[in-house]
């Protein structure tokens, strides 16, 4: 069943196949929809098939040497468990599930860019087995002419299917169904877990029992069009048993077109032999297994090697020679062995039957080679890998075994041997050997030639026969419902220094240099990072100006490095402590110093013990009154302000640094009033009216005193700095006066901050008295002689009326008047003195009045 939505111009090709014998399939429920990236992946390398190539020797001689791995990206999950190796093509990892899905990540990045879930799989009613569901379980095939992924699924309906999947855009391109020429075939023994194979314009798809062996199952192999047209070519192993179940499948060699496989053991029947002839360990099969099987492109058996003790030591023990498929070394030289753990070189043209291996020796009594150190149960499953000119093999809890082969006379002997694990099927990329612990440990890395551990992974939940794939230096593996992505490293090894070296002042430009070194560490790339921020993303500079303008501090510097064109995160990196050293204290101080008065300009001052040159930022209270700057003074102008104390506040950094502060200090500022006044005369009270007196005040002042001058609450003189006033008293009545003297800060706007009042007397005349010289009544025209005096503090100064008219010259100092009354009529008359002390300007300060009469 395939998805809705597949692209139009397919369907009339699918109509088309429907004619030569393509399954069709109807829509499938709820199928969770394609996800397709905006970006086209990048091609990097290549991993089309089981271990690489047809020979499945497992090696990418196109990876640079490396030196490990770094753990890249992790897939998003998938819909079930993935038991096939994932294969890589033109920038985009494939995988398949046991739920009959395949899915298609960006190799880059792990993004998914599609998924197709093909049909329903089975999950129940075998007889046997232990994978459940049973969707996809042996590893596809991509076809990159064609551009498609073969899958061989199946579905609940119990069919056994190759289905073909566009690589671009995973849409169903058509299926056949793979058993059609063995009517007899039956699913609830038969089990499709081998790896699948492209060649001769067939894909090749094995088939072997179950868990448990269960029922009278044997081995086939189908040869399917990759038309997909119907299948007519397979093979069927003779006797009962025998499966073709190893996960490494077919293999091909593709100079030849030769197509090989790998038996089990026989069951029942199927471990029969005949006679045992003199100096053999067992008798030739009477149905072949335990054998490694050459077949035509048409899946004619042509030949076989089987191994001298097969009976014993392979097929009764149930110790499968087919728990693993053979490596192709050459056309005439290919390696294998099997769950009994006894190694064997065979020519492929001539596998020579019993007993005809190139090694060990023929000759009789045979005598076996083991190759798993010991270990004769469960040895090895899967593959192998080989790289000139060793054979790789997972032995199981005996770790990962290399064999050093001698090709010219076929022989082999153990180079090295790394235990500690329970090594699944390897492969070999970039000069490391690549093996996943089957018992959950990780994916590990060892140098190929010496066996040195070089990377080990964090755990992986994997399945019996995992192995990984690699392409573009990417190993990826599947882990349960997702694929690990791990980068091959070609920069080994990294530094990094700094100048200056160790230690530098806040805002200092420190020079970060790098280098990189490996084997394949070509035009290497480096990224800087500062306490784990990337500050200079990978390019071929290998220089960072790093501007200090944090805080003081210790400082971690990172350069990742990794060759050019490599996808990994990094392949190296050093690390550096670096310490930056800021401003350690700062000082102010005032002048003038506190307390002061408002309106006054405080200069502040400060100064810091910096590593570098230190700006300065000057504070009132929280509000920044001058920004940073080199200059260390600031001038407050406190016009204005109220009285109280105030926090002056400088903070200081090195200059470059941006921190908000590296050192700073407060000292507290009182803007004080005036406390105090005083008020002297020079004259002490009482003073005649009219005097003048000189008034003299003091202050007790923070900053300098304004005087303010009042009498009787009245401004006389408006404030000023002197402090003194001359108050003249012409004019002013006899009495008490209040002299007043306000004092403030010069600069304040209060109307004032301290006062002082004296109360000082004028005195004047307190009486006056007048007398003629002649008696009333006198006749008109007498001449009449005025005399006054009167009682004064000072000199009386008199002034005569008649009838309230001024006659004479007005005050004088002369207390006597002629009064001519000449042409006066007669009558009384009112003869008034009026005096006051000289120099004062009243009216009068006394006056007396006596009646005249003129007869």
């Amino acid at each position: 069943m395939r998805k809705t939505g597949v692209l139009s111009g397919i369907a009339a090709a699918v109509l088309a196949m429907a004619s030569v014998g393509v399954v069709t399939a109807s829509a499938a429920p709820a199928a969770p929809p394609a996800t397709v990236k905006a970006a086209a992946p990048v091609p990097n390398g290549s991993w089309t098939t089981y271990h690489h190539d047809n020979a499945h020797t497992g090696f990418d001689s196109s990876a640079p040497a490396s030196s490990g791995a770094v753990t890249g990206w992790v897939s998003g999950a998938m819909d079930e468990t993935v038991y096939a190796e994932p294969l890589v093509y033109n920038g985009i990892v494939y995988a398949a599930t046991l739920n009959n899905s395949v899915y298609a990540f960006d190799q880059a990045t792990g993004a998914t860019i599609w998924h197709e879930w093909i049909r329903a799989p089975e999950s129940s009613g075998w007889s046997c087995g232990n994978v459940s569901p049973q969707g996809i379980l042996g590893t596809p095939v991509i076809d990159p002419a064609a551009g498609r992924i073969y899958v061989a699924t199946l579905g609940s309906d119990d069919v056994y299917r190759l289905e073909a999947l566009s690589l671009t855009t995973g849409t169903w391109l058509g299926a056949t169904t793979i058993t059609t020429p063995v009517a007899s075939f039956n699913w609830r023994i038969e089990q499709e877990r081998g790896a699948l194979a492209l060649a001769n314009g067939y894909v090749y798809v094995p088939f072997g029992g179950r868990a448990g062996d269960c029922g009278a199952y044997h081995g086939f192999v189908f040869a399917v069009p990759t038309s997909l047209g119907t299948v007519t070519h397979s093979y069927t192993t003779p006797g009962q048993g025998a499966g073709f179940w190893a996960a490494g499948g077919v293999v091909v060699d593709d100079s030849t077109g030769k197509v090989f496989e790998t038996s089990g053991n026989g069951t029942a029947s199927g471990c029969n032999q005949g006679p045992i002839q003199t100096g053999h360990q067992s008798g030739v099969p009477v149905y072949e297994n335990d054998a490694v099987v050459r077949l035509s492109s048409t899946l004619a058996h042509e030949d076989a090697f089987i191994p001298d003790d097969w009976h014993d030591n392979w097929c009764i023990n149930d110790q499968d020679l087919g728990s693993a498929t053979p490596v192709l070394i050459s056309s005439t030289l290919a390696f294998q062995s099997g769950k009994w753990g006894s190694g064997f070189l065979v020519n492929p043209q001539a596998l020579g039957g019993l007993n005809g291996q190139l090694y060990p020796s023929r000759t009789l009594p045979y005598t076996e080679v083991n190759v798993c150190t010991g270990l004769n149960s469960d040895a090895n499953f899967g593959s192998y890998a080989y790289a000139a000119p060793r054979v790789y093999l997972g032995c199981g809890g005996h770790g990962l075994v290399a064999l050093t082969v001698n090709t010219s006379s076929p022989s082999f002997s153990q180079a090295w041997n790394a235990t500690g694990f329970t090594a699944g099927p390897p492969i070999v990329a970039g000069g490391i050997v690549w093996a996943v612990d089957t018992n959950g440990g990780g994916l590990y890395g060892f140098d190929a030639a010496t066996g040195t551990q070089v990377f080990h992974s964090g755990a992986l939940s994997v399945t019996h026969f995992t192995t990984p794939a690699e392409a573009g230096s990417q190993v990826f593996v599947g882990s349960g419902n997702t694929i690990h992505e791990f980068t091959l490293i070609g920069c080994r090894a990294a530094t990094l220094s700094a100048s200056p070296v160790g230690a530098a002042g806040t805002g200092t430009t420190v020079t970060l240099t790098a280098s990189a070194s490996g084997a394949q560490c070509t035009t290497p790339q480096f990224r800087f990072l500062v306490n784990g921020a990337v500050v200079q993303g990978y390019s071929t500079t290998n220089t960072f100006s790093w501007t200090t303008t944090g805080a003081r501090g210790t400082y971690h510097l990172e350069v990742d490095a990794k060759r050019t064109g490599s996808l990994a995160s990094y392949e190296s990196y050093a690390l550096l402590t670096y310490t930056l050293r800021g401003c350690t204290a700062a000082a102010l101080g005032a002048s003038p110093p506190s307390p002061g008065a408002p309106g006054a300009t405080i200069t502040l001052t400060a100064s810091a013990t910096c590593p570098a040159t230190p700006t300065y930022r000057f504070l009132v209270g929280p509000t920044v009154v001058q920004p940073y700057g080199t200059t260390n003074t600031f001038g407050w102008n406190t016009t204005g302000l109220a009285y109280g104390t105030y926090n002056l506040e400088v903070d200081v950094r090195d200059q470059g640094a941006t921190a908000g502060y590296e050192a700073w200090t407060i000292i507290h500022y009182t803007l004080a009033p005036c406390s105090s006044a005083g008020l002297s005369s020079n004259k002490a009270s009482p003073q005649n009216t009219g005097s003048t007196m000189v008034l003299t005040a003091s202050a007790s002042c923070p900053g300098t005193p304004e005087y303010r001058f009042l009498v009787g609450g009245s401004v006389q003189q408006a404030y000023g700095t002197t402090n003194t006033f001359t108050w003249n008293s012409a004019g002013k009545a006899a009495g008490t006066y209040s002299l007043e003297v306000d004092v403030r800060n010069q600069g304040s706007s209060a109307g004032y901050e301290a006062w002082r009042i004296i109360n000082f007397t004028l005195a004047g005349c307190s009486s006056a008295g007048l007398s003629t010289n002649k008696p009333s009544p006198q006749s008109s025209g007498t001449t009449i002689v005025l005399t006054a005096s009167a009682t004064c503090p000072g000199t009386p100064e008199y002034r005569f009326l008649v009838n309230g008219a001024i006659v004479g010259p007005g005050y004088s100092t002369t207390n006597t008047y002629t009064w001519d009354t000449t042409g006066r009529a007669p009558g009384t008359y009112q003869l008034e003195v009026d005096v006051r002390n000289q120099g004062s300007t009243l009216g009068y300060e006394a006056w007396a009045i006596k009646s005249f009469t003129l007869s």
